[in-house]
């Protein structure tokens, strides 16, 4: 548990200053798919934890901020299952190693069906 903790904290760490001065996006997101892929070499359990996570914070807030600009032609968040959402993710990175991570979190993002009114 603290090794899981411990290499948490070093991701976001070595991760988050990569974007900060030009995005409001912050943490692990702003790593590259490249970055993203070289954690999850060296600990697949680990990355994915700590990215997957991530993702799932970022596009649930990003939800709510379109619902709160009056959009109701929202993605449904929950017609995918985390471990697919991982997968389009992985997809993603493997072909845009130099993209932001953040990017294939809204990339699966719209792959959702919208949201049933």
């Amino acid at each position: 548990m603290i090794r899981l903790s411990i290499s948490a904290i070093l991701i976001v760490c070595v991760h988050s200053s990569a974007y900060a001065q030009s995005s409001a996006v912050i943490g692990p997101g702003t790593a590259t798919c490249g970055q993203y892929a070289e954690s999850y070499k060296r600990s697949s359990a680990n990355a994915d934890a700590v990215f997957m996570s991530w993702a799932q914070g970022f596009l649930s807030g990003w939800k709510l901020s379109l619902l709160e600009k009056g959009d109701r032609a929202t993605k449904n968040l929950s017609a995918k299952t985390p471990e697919q959402m991982a997968d389009h993710i992985h997809s993603f990175c493997d072909q845009n190693p130099l993209k932001p991570f953040f990017l294939a979190a809204l990339d699966f993002y719209e792959t959702l069906p919208a949201r049933k009114q």
